[in-house]
């Protein structure tokens, strides 16, 4: 008890600050893809990722060895330090950068829970992307499918947010910061975090932009979420519960339901109430 008395006069940076889980994250949803049309959703290319601006390649980056290098001036003006080059998604242990760990009982960093050490290795990124121009009909969502442990966003010198946990697949609405022309993004990657210590395992620790990355280019009026419930009532009879979620006002949306054989067995055209539709059918 002795130990977490000393580190209440401790200051908490947002990387291990357990009271901070994310700053201006979208909240969490399905995964779910927007196709051109039917024919295309019932054939599920899965190599299609939707409508969107794909980030993975080449990438600038640079690792150093505290966060305390990566000043305010720094991210302003990166021509400061010589950037070497990174292809996302990977981990960037798997591109020479760090240090290879395996853990399984010993912790890789000093145990002062939140605290992680000083010495916690940060991945520097840049990439410029070029948007001729900005669709006021669409929104910009900056999708990270898996970034490992935290990562501070900023785009254009201004910062976005913060996410934790290096699992989710964390979204930001960065609309209001792109403009017409080049734009620059830059991701802050801590090795280490206050997740850390939940998420310690026998595994091989791999650090950074270890999945896919991407700006998700969604019409203003368009799903929000959806829910999906199945409840098995007899070997040939099921009850299918429904929820869908809204951006904005939507009048009606038609749902179908087709089988493996791509052959329809309902359709249903469903209207919104207050953003919402709620559906049940056996």
């Amino acid at each position: 008890m002795k130990h977490y008395k000393i580190m209440d006069e401790y200051k908490l940076y947002s990387y291990e600050d357990p009271n901070i889980q994310s700053i201006n994250r979208l909240e969490p949803r399905v995964y779910f893809r927007e196709f051109k049309n039917l024919d295309d959703a019932l054939h599920f290319d899965i190599s299609n990722r939707g409508n969107i601006i794909d980030l993975n390649g080449k990438w600038y980056f640079k690792l150093f060895d505290s966060p305390i290098y990566i000043t305010k001036k720094l991210i302003k003006d990166t021509t400061m330090i010589k950037m070497d080059e990174i292809i996302v998604p990977i981990p960037w242990q798997m591109s020479g950068f760090g240090k290879m760990h395996y853990s399984d009982v010993w912790w890789t960093f000093p145990i002062t829970p939140p605290k992680v050490s000083s010495n916690n290795p940060t991945g520097f990124y840049k990439k410029n992307v070029i948007i001729k121009e900005i669709d006021k009909n669409i929104d910009y969502i900056l999708r990270l499918h898996g970034s490992d442990s935290c990562v501070k966003i900023y785009i254009n010198f201004q910062k976005i947010g913060l996410t934790k946990g290096s699992r989710y697949t964390s979204e930001f609405n960065i609309t209001n910061f792109l403009k017409n022309g080049e734009n620059e993004i830059i991701i802050i990657c801590y090795q280490w975090s206050d997740g850390s210590y939940l998420e310690d395992q026998d595994q091989w620790w791999f650090s950074g932009l270890y999945r896919n990355i991407e700006i998700l280019l969604e019409k203003k009026k368009f799903i929000k979420n959806i829910c999906v419930k199945t409840l098995r009532k007899s070997e040939t009879k099921y009850d299918l519960n429904l929820s869908i979620k809204s951006k904005e006002d939507i009048n009606s949306v038609s749902i179908s339901l087709y089988d493996f054989d791509k052959k329809l067995i309902f359709s249903r055209n469903n209207k919104f109430v207050k953003n919402n539709i709620e559906f049940r059918d056996e």
